[in-house]
């Protein structure tokens, strides 16, 4: 059986053929366009999404930060604090101190001496607060505000898996004779800043060195 040619093809085929070549070639280029379309689509989605995570997670930590301000603030503004930190009074520091810490949920809140001693930590054990002595403060920053080095009312540092605010203690004379810390654990700050974005937040030191993360892996 002969195959048809175009020049046998009724008129009305002929004119049609012209068309479905032309719909064809529209139909490749239009896909092509659609589907690059979508790419740019999802990429301006995609950056859009990581923006506001970003911005969610800035403000989840700037919250974390003015929390653990407000408290030391607080804890270090409160009366009697300074004189029984200049007498070295852990008793009667852990009774000032005690209920600050239980209201506020913090890990842990501390006083320290001029010379960088813990004389009282408390810490959340669940719900109850816990009281210890010993120890030592390692990070300069928080170092220097209890020898009245650093004259900002407060600083927030990062250091050993946590986030923590600092504020010089005074006596009643106006001298300064410690500091109170309060602390947050890194991880708890950083599942707070990616709740909700669906990305991973990773929090980093200033040396690059990863501190925590949170969310989808």
């Amino acid at each position: 059986m002969r195959r048809p040619r175009y020049r046998d093809l009724p008129i009305a085929a002929k004119l049609l053929v012209p068309f479905l070549i032309s719909m064809i070639v529209w139909g490749v280029l239009g896909t092509q366009v659609l589907l690059s379309g979508s790419a740019r689509e999802a990429s301006g989605v995609a950056s859009t999404r990581l923006a506001v995570a970003l911005e969610v997670g800035r403000s989840a930590f700037s919250t974390a930060s003015a929390r653990l301000i407000e408290t030391v603030r607080f804890a270090a503004h409160t009366e009697g604090l300074g004189d029984a930190l200049d007498r070295r009074d852990s008793v009667r520091l852990t009774q000032l101190i005690e209920g600050i810490a239980a209201n506020a949920g913090h890990e842990r809140l501390q006083v320290i001496d001029r010379g960088g001693t813990v004389v009282v930590t408390v810490k959340l054990a669940g719900t109850e607060p816990v009281a210890a002595t010993g120890g030592r403060a390692t990070h300069p920053l928080i170092v220097d505000a209890a020898r009245g080095v650093i004259t900002a009312e407060s600083t927030v540092v990062l250091d050993g898996g946590r986030v923590m605010a600092v504020v010089p203690a005074k006596n009643l004379a106006g001298e300064v004779v410690g500091a109170v810390v309060a602390a947050e654990t890194a991880e708890r700050i950083v599942g707070d800043m990616a709740a909700g974005t669906g990305v991973r937040m990773t929090l980093f030191d200033a040396s690059g060195e990863r501190v925590a993360g949170a969310g989808p892996p």
